[in-house]
């Protein structure tokens, strides 16, 4: 056998002893297809993606700027946003530059542009700034799209760990 066969061999176990596992340990993973464009041009409409929704199961860390999915009551769906501040972050409202600054550093989006908050965010923001003192605590998340005026944490405030169904795992 010459090396390409064994390497190709080894490559086909090993994906089939990863697939097996999470087959065995029913993990709740599944591939679904994103809808709007919030997150463009990073993700688009009509793309799939891999979620993770045995994440909050799991207890596994969720790291900032990390593809969440959490459940959105008013509108009875899901929706995906990054996470761009996790708990123990300081933000506070800019509204020189109309963003959010979280540890000092202004936010930014997936193309390195400052993500700029409508009126109504830099307000809800300012709320929710003023109550908890510019810190997010243990469980709570801000989270944004790829760029304002959708639903996020402009408009929601920030997210509960509780609240999180899952992490995306991979597109």
């Amino acid at each position: 056998m010459n090396i390409k066969k064994i390497l190709f061999s080894s490559l086909i176990i090993i994906f089939i002893i990863f697939f097996a596992y999470l087959y065995f340990i029913n993990l709740n993973i599944k591939k679904v297809e994103i809808k709007g464009n919030s997150l463009a041009p990073y993700l688009n409409s009509g793309e799939k993606v891999w979620l993770d929704y045995s994440y909050e199961d799991n207890n596994k860390k969720i790291d900032r700027d990390s593809l969440i999915t959490f459940y959105f009551k008013a509108q009875d769906k899901e929706l995906i946003k990054f996470a761009k501040a996790i708990p123990g972050d300081e933000f506070k409202v800019d509204t020189v530059n109309q963003a959010l600054l979280i540890n000092g550093e202004l936010m930014i989006n997936k193309e390195k542009k400052i993500y700029r908050l409508t009126e109504q965010n830099i307000k809800m923001l300012q709320l929710y700034e003023k109550d908890l003192k510019g810190q997010l605590s243990n469980n709570m998340y801000l989270v944004f799209g790829n760029f304002p005026d959708t639903i996020d944490s402009g408009k929601l405030g920030p997210i509960l760990r509780k609240n999180i169904l899952g992490k995306i795992l991979f597109k």
